[in-house]
C-alpha cells in the first residue's frame, strides 16, 4: 500500500493517494506499525505540498524517527524560511545513512544545495553536485537525473551563470516530465521562468510560469501555484509596460524593448546577438529601428528616453 501510494503522490494524483492513506492508516498502525510509520510519512508529505503546512508538521513530528520524516522537515523547514533549521534536518538525515547508499542519499544531498542556496552560502554546493552526478552514473534513472540537473541549475543561478543554469533546468523539466511527476516539473518550470527572466528572454520565461501555473493548479499544490501566478502577474505586468513604451507614437516592438534593455546595460551589438541568439546584423536592424522609432540620434538617447517615459531600463 504504502508504494502504491507513493507512487499517486509522485504523479499527482493526489485525491487516490489521500484516499488509500486514510483508509488504510488505521489497520496498519494495528497491524504493521512500521508500515503506518511510513504512511503517515506520505500522509505529512501530500500535505505539504497541498501547502498545509500545520497538519504537515504535525504529522512530521509524530514518526519523526522515521528516516524520510527528517527529509520532509528539512523540506518543509525551506517551505516556511527557515533554511538554517532544514540544514540541520538534512545533516542529520545523512548522519544515519552510510556513504555507499547513493540513492538514499541523493535527494538529503540535492535538498542540501537549496538550502545552502537560501543561506546564502555555497561553498560547497559545486562538490556536491559532483557527487550527485557521480550517483547519476551509478543510477541513471530519469528522477535521478532531474535531481541533478535541478541542483546544477540553482546552483549556476545563485553563481549568476544564468545560461549555465538555463541548460540546467531545461533538462530538469525534460526529466522530471519524462519521470511523470508534475508536482516536481511545476517547481522546476518556476526556477527556469526566474532564470529565463535574467537573460531577458521574458516571452519564455512567461510561457513557463504560465506552464508550471496550469500543472500546479491542476494537482492542487496551491502555494507553488501562487509562486506562479505572482511571477506570471509580474511578468505580464512587464510585458504590458513594454508594449506601452512611450505610446501609440513609438509601438516598439517586444523584441525591441528586448534589444533597447541589453543596451542600456551597455553591451555591444555581437553582445546582445549573442545573448538573443540573434546574428549581428539583425540586431543591428533592430537598434537602428529603435532610433528611428524614438527619433533620437545615439544609443545613448534612446536609453535615457525608454527610462524616463516607462521606467523600465
Amino acid at each position: 500500500m504504502p508504494l502504491s501510494a507513493g507512487v499517486l503522490l509522485w504523479r499527482g494524483h493526489w485525491g487516490e493517494a489521500e484516499r488509500e492513506l486514510t483508509g488504510a492508516a488505521l489497520d496498519l498502525e494495528a497491524s504493521r506499525p512500521p508500515s503506518a510509520a511510513e504512511s503517515t510519512v506520505r500522509l505529512a508529505e501530500l500535505r505539504r505540498r497541498q501547502g498545509n503546512f500545520e497538519e504537515a508538521e504535525h504529522l512530521f513530528r509524530a514518526v519523526e524517527f522515521h528516516p524520510m520524516a527528517l527529509l520532509g522537515l528539512a523540506e518543509l523547514a525551506l517551505d516556511t524560511g527557515k533554511p538554517q533549521h532544514s540544514k540541520e534536518c538534512i545533516e542529520r538525515y545523512l548522519r544515519h545513512i552510510p556513504a555507499e547508499n547513493k540513492t538514499q542519499r541523493a535527494p538529503a544531498l540535492e535538498l542540501l544545495v537549496r538550502a545552502e542556496v537560501a543561506l546564502g552560502d555555497t561553498t560547497h554546493d559545486q562538490e556536491i553536485v559532483l557527487i550527485l552526478q557521480t550517483t547519476a552514473n551509478l543510477v541513471p534513472t530519469n528522477p535521478v537525473r532531474a535531481s541533478i540537473h535541478l541542483a546544477g541549475g540553482i546552483v549556476a543561478a545563485a553563481a549568476e551563470e544564468y545560461d549555465a543554469a538555463r541548460q540546467h533546468l531545461e533538462d530538469a523539466v525534460l526529466y522530471f516530465e519524462k519521470s511523470d511527476a508534475p508536482y516536481e516539473t511545476g517547481r522546476a518550470r518556476i526556477e527556469l521562468a526566474h532564470v529565463l527572466l535574467r537573460l531577458d528572454r521574458r516571452e519564455a520565461a512567461e510561457r513557463e510560469a504560465r506552464t508550471a501555473l496550469a500543472m500546479l493548479e491542476e494537482i492542487g499544490a496551491m502555494r507553488e501555484a501562487k509562486r506562479a501566478f505572482t511571477l506570471l502577474h509580474q511578468l505580464e505586468s512587464s510585458r504590458r509596460r513594454s508594449v506601452e513604451l512611450l505610446g501609440t507614437d513609438a509601438r516598439l516592438t517586444q523584441r525591441e524593448v528586448e534589444v533597447l534593455r541589453f543596451v542600456a546595460r551597455g553591451m555591444s551589438d555581437k553582445e546582445i546577438a549573442s545573448s538573443l541568439h540573434l546574428s549581428e546584423h539583425t540586431t543591428h536592424r533592430h537598434i537602428a529601428n529603435i532610433l528611428t522609432k524614438l527619433d533620437v540620434p545615439t544609443r545613448a538617447a534612446a536609453v535615457a528616453l525608454g527610462a524616463r517615459s516607462a521606467g523600465i531600463l
